[in-house]
This record gives C-alpha cells, structure tokens and sequence, in this order.
C-alpha cells in the first residue's frame, strides 16, 4: 500500500494512522493464524527496515507481510555504526521505519532526540521477553525507547577433536592464553572486545570500567602472549576459514560462527569460560518521523512471537529475546544454543561502549605495533 493513501471520505494520514493503531494492536499477536484470515487488517506501508540479514531473510519476512498486506523494503545493512550514521545524517530519520543496532548505542540516540518512547502496552508480546532483555531495555523518564529482538554471547569457539568439552580446562579464556597452543589459537583484531575479553580472564571485577593503569598491565600481558597468536581475524569470513582449515583449532568468535561451521560438519562448539562471558543483545528502535508507526508496533510484535522467533533460532542460531521458543524448541536444544545462559552461574559481562574508549584504541594500537 502507498504511503501517500488516503482512505474513503478523505481521511487524513494523521487520522489514518491513529485508527490503524489501534487495529495493528488487535492484530499484531495473530502470527500463526493464516494470512487468509487476517485479509482486513492491512496497515500503511511500506515499511522501510534497517535490520542484519540474519534476522531478516525472506522466509522470516514474507508472512508478516502477507498478514498485514504490507511490502518490506530492505535497507543496506553494513554494521551497527553504520546503522546510527545513517540515522544521524541529515534526514536521517525520514529514511527509515524501524532500525536495529547493538544496545550500546541507543543512550546516544535518546539524547539527541531522533528515536521515539516505544510504548509496551502496544506490544502484547513483550510479557514474553527473556530477562536477558531487560537488562537492555534504555528508558528515560520511565520510557522504553527500544526493544530488544535478538542477543547472543562471545566465547571461544574450539575444535572438539582437540579439545574435549567434558574436560574443564576447556572452559577458561586460558586456551588463547596457553604456551601449549602456541600458533593453534587466534584473537579479534578489534581492541574492545579483545582488551574485555582479556580483562575478564585477568579478573578485573568491572572489565568495562578499566583506567589508563589497567590498560597498561592488559596491554603489557598481551604483548609478552602475541607469539601464541596464530591470526588476529578482522572479519566472519576469515575467522569461519581459519577455523574451517585448520589453520586454528581455537579463536575468539561468535555464535554465529560456531552455527555456521556446524551447519558445514566442523567439529566445533564454543567454550563457557569460568572467569566470564561477555554477551550481548541487538535491539530495535523507532526512528522519530516515520509515517507508519501501527505498522512499525505490529513488526516489533510479530518479531517476538512464535513463529518468527522459532524461524530465526532454528536458521541462523540467533537467541531470540523471546520465550516463547520454549514451546517448540526442546530443552537439550536450548541448552545446546545457549538460551540457558542465566542459569548456568557464570558471571555475565554485558558489552557497552566505555568513556575512556580513545584510551582502549591506544592500547590496542601498542598491542599491535609491538
């Protein structure tokens, strides 16, 4: 449906939108229901959305938009950076619908005034989000401005023919630290996550907190460790093939990795290091001038429902922030994925950008002209 549409009678954008929210709300939580059934609950559209393709392949779009007769148009997605840039940019915020980027970034965006208050009350199914999630949710004056719709975790991912996962040497940070595995392991070349990561197998209580002092002694440990590194990967393809070849048996990666290299037969898993765990969460958010803000609800529900939410953990491996999955997914299959990780007693390390983010950049850069 055109945005520009007016209904019958002349009714007016504004007047539209305001009796389609209420519409979209009596709607949104229907997503199992066939689409045939729902033919009267089309909403304005389209709807512009900026979201990583892992959460946004076609088979996960199409029933929302036969449901509530609306196009998606796909923005390029590049990186969560990318993604506050184009919203920063002049106009930025006429461009887009609905967004996602990693939660860190949100404060900025409410303090500048270009995201608007998400209101819950809208979203039926935000009674089902994981308490992962909260911990993510930004609020100012009591308000929500996002919504989280995925998370995940950072660990070190491992060769099973090498290491065992019964063996609990394997689940320490200390496998990227050990002489023994000089030339087999490999690190992010990306100076936050690394230095955390680092920080965290050192046992700082607040890695995410460090002074110029700390930075100091966590850039001297790495560089007396820099022989052990086989690599320091720069992007998922490189990282996937050195794991893929051999050319490592353990690394610093991400879910998605380990999802990909056992969907291709690798014989990998990841680690749940004992010093901690750094995790994460991907988090929508409602640009301030979109014109089609009951369709941008009805998407932030139908995101957390069952069927989306089931789609995209069985396809891609991404923790959806909603409960939901516990109905069809199987215990031992959640365990396995990692959606227990609140259980399982470790200390979690929520990622977030520090103030002092100039000076990690500095010790990163020491680290590597060392």
């Amino acid at each position: 449906m055109d945005r520009h549409w007016k209904g019958d009678g002349g009714l007016s954008r504004r007047e539209l939108l305001k009796r389609g929210s209420s519409l979209a709300l009596a709607t949104a939580g229907l997503g199992w229901l066939p689409s045939r059934a729902l033919a009267a609950t089309t909403l304005p559209g389209p709807l512009r959305l900026l979201a990583g393709p892992s959460a946004t392949k076609p088979e996960y779009l199409k029933p929302f938009e036969e449901q509530f007769g609306v196009k998606i148009e796909l923005a390029p997605y590049g990186s969560p950076t990318d993604t506050i840039n184009k919203l920063m940019a002049p106009g930025g915020t006429r461009l887009l619908d609905v967004a996602s980027t990693t939660s860190e970034f949100v404060r900025p965006l409410i303090e500048r005034n270009v995201i608007l208050p998400i209101d819950f009350d809208k979203i039926p199914n935000t009674k089902y989000l994981h308490p992962v999630a909260q911990r993510y949710i930004e609020r100012k004056d009591g308000k929500p401005y996002n919504l989280p719709h995925y998370w995940g975790y950072n660990t070190v991912l491992y060769n099973t023919k090498v290491f065992s996962p019964e063996d609990a040497a394997t689940h320490t940070w200390k496998i990227l630290f050990d002489e023994k595995n000089k030339g087999r392991v490999a690190l992010r070349d990306n100076a936050y996550e690394s230095i955390l990561m680092t920080a965290t197998y050192l046992g700082y209580p607040d890695p995410t907190t460090l002074t110029r002092k700390d930075l100091k002694e966590i850039t001297k440990f790495l560089i007396s460790k820099k022989p052990l590194f086989r690599a320091l990967w720069t992007g998922f393809a490189q990282a996937v093939g050195l794991m893929a070849s051999g050319e490592v048996q353990a690394m610093f990666g991400w879910i998605l990795m380990r999802t990909t290299l056992q969907s291709q037969g690798y014989p990998v898993k990841n680690n749940w290091p004992k010093e901690g765990i750094l995790y994460w969460a991907h988090t929508y958010f409602i640009p301030r001038d979109t014109p089609v803000l009951p369709t941008v609800y009805a998407w932030l529900n139908y995101v957390l429902g069952e069927q989306y939410s089931v789609a995209m953990m069985r396809g891609g491996g991404l923790l959806s922030t909603s409960t939901l999955v516990q109905k069809h997914i199987p215990a031992a299959e959640l365990k396995e994925l990692g959606f227990d990780l609140t259980e399982r007693g470790l200390k979690l390390v929520q990622l977030g950008l520090p103030d002092n983010l100039n000076d990690w950049l500095q010790a990163w850069a020491e680290f590597k002209s060392a």
